[in-house]
């Protein structure tokens, strides 16, 4: 007998009740089989996009773009009337869906309701024999082995023969709904706490457009009632107008690019805010250096002028251009830099507080009153990025409320993103339990109880 062999029986004598295939061990009673003996593979096809009444109706139509971060296609982009989903090629409900043509090849879902897809998306329709649901889960499990076998082309793609051949895991039916079932409860729970979190963070956007403005405020605070006219609109009479230069000295910023950046953090680490970060990274109007890790530092090859000014907590950094007028006027304030070396990047602008006018914890949220946002957006210029200059932020004006209701608001938006970042770490860590489950429960690693009637 030779070592290999050998070596194979001592593996097999170690996982009594488990098989050895080409993927790895499986139970005895499961198979590795290829994906056309779950069901009917069915590619995809697109009605006449010339006939306009094809195109007028209430049946499913979906492509690639309508599965994202959804697990049952429920709603579509395009819909069809009832002869052009007659024209395609019915897809029943409860079936697996993989796109298998494009740069999101290996995106997965179920459909949701009886429907038609376009060439892209592969469907399963399964057989009596088998689950959709487990099917889906293998499905999404080894997506990045079908996007291997797909390969690197410019237009990777899986067509139905290769498609339909490539081999999973596959369970007795009573299992499959079993490990299903387990799946589907961790899923439930991620989608109510995604449904939460995305309540949270509308209720939060409501709360900014009103405390921001004045429409909402906290009685104890109220010195009239009246309001006043300004540039930026009506204000609360007792609220002040300041411009820029009033309320803020400019510090100075550098022109470092991203070449010249990296994030192996070391004692000596100089950290560099960019504007790109500002408009990409950072989700929220204060960046706590205790919690966010995306900060890029300057190489230590790059010499920092004698000139150059770290910043302090409760700085305003502001990305003076963008590529959209949304983007215009961006902030965010700095919070527990400690001991870190901090500056302002590439097409910033850093401010500090000279005035006493403002609450720490709240000057960047002074920039994101929806008035102060929308005259900001006027004063940018350019076509294809729009810019702010130096003059015309300076001259620019803004609205303070009353010291101490700046810091009452900031403090309900700090509990409300408290809130919002517990909810966030509470779904990571079930998004990362599912992951552990998907690969013990659909590799027979660990095994599903079956309740025997």
């Amino acid at each position: 007998m030779s070592e290999a062999a050998t070596q194979m029986n001592q593996k097999v004598e170690e996982m009594p009740g488990y098989k050895y295939t080409k993927l790895g061990w499986i139970p005895e009673e499961w198979e590795l089989v290829p994906v056309k003996l779950f069901g009917k593979v069915v590619t995809g096809s697109t009605p006449k996009t010339v006939n306009k009444e094809y195109y007028t109706g209430e049946f499913l139509f979906v492509s690639p773009a309508d599965m994202n971060g959804v697990k049952y296609v429920e709603r579509t982009e395009k819909r069809l009337s009832k002869s052009g989903y007659n024209t395609g090629r019915k897809i029943n409900k409860g079936s697996p869906l993989f796109v298998s043509i494009g740069s999101t090849i290996g995106k997965t879902a179920i459909a949701g309701a009886d429907l038609v897809t376009n060439q892209q998306i592969n469907a399963v329709v399964p057989n009596n024999d088998n689950s959709g649901e487990y099917l889906y889960y293998q499905l999404t499990l080894n997506n990045l082995r079908f996007k291997r076998i797909a390969g690197n082309q410019a237009v990777p793609i899986l067509n139905k023969s290769t498609f339909q051949s490539i081999s999973i895991f596959r369970a007795p039916l009573p299992e499959q709904q079993k490990i299903a079932q387990i799946l589907s409860t961790w899923d439930k729970a991620i989608a109510k706490t995604e449904q939460l979190i995305t309540k949270k963070q509308e209720r939060k956007k409501g709360l900014m457009q009103q405390l921001l403005t004045g429409k909402k405020r906290f009685k104890e605070f109220v010195k009239s009632d009246k309001m006043k006219e300004t540039k930026l609109g009506w204000i609360p009479e007792d609220w002040q107008v300041k411009k820029v230069s009033d309320v803020f000295d400019f510090l100075s910023t550098n022109s470092f690019s991203r070449s010249q950046m990296h994030y192996d953090v070391s004692e000596n680490s100089i950290y560099n805010i960019h504007y790109g970060d500002i408009h990409a990274t950072y989700k929220e109007a204060i960046l706590d250096f205790n919690i966010e890790e995306s900060v890029p530092i300057i190489s230590d090859e790059i010499e920092i002028s004698n000139s150059a000014t770290f910043l302090n907590d409760g700085d305003v950094i502001i990305a003076d251009a963008s590529e959209d007028y949304k983007g215009v006027g961006e902030a965010i304030e700095l919070k527990n830099i400690n001991e870190k070396k901090v500056l302002a990047g590439l097409h910033t602008f850093a401010l500090r507080d000279k005035s006493s006018l403002t609450s720490i914890g709240f000057r960047a949220y002074i920039f994101k009153n929806p008035k102060v946002s929308k005259a900001l957006k006027v004063i940018a210029t350019g076509s294809k990025v729009f810019g702010i200059s130096k003059a015309n932020l300076q001259k620019f004006e803004l609205i303070l409320p009353l010291i101490q209701e700046q810091q009452r608001i900031a403090y309900v938006f700090s509990s409300a993103i408290q809130e919002i970042s517990f909810l966030q770490n509470q779904l990571d860590r079930l998004k990362e339990q599912k992951k552990g489950l998907m690969q013990k429960l659909l590799t027979g690693e660990v095994r599903v109880k079956i309740n025997e009637t």
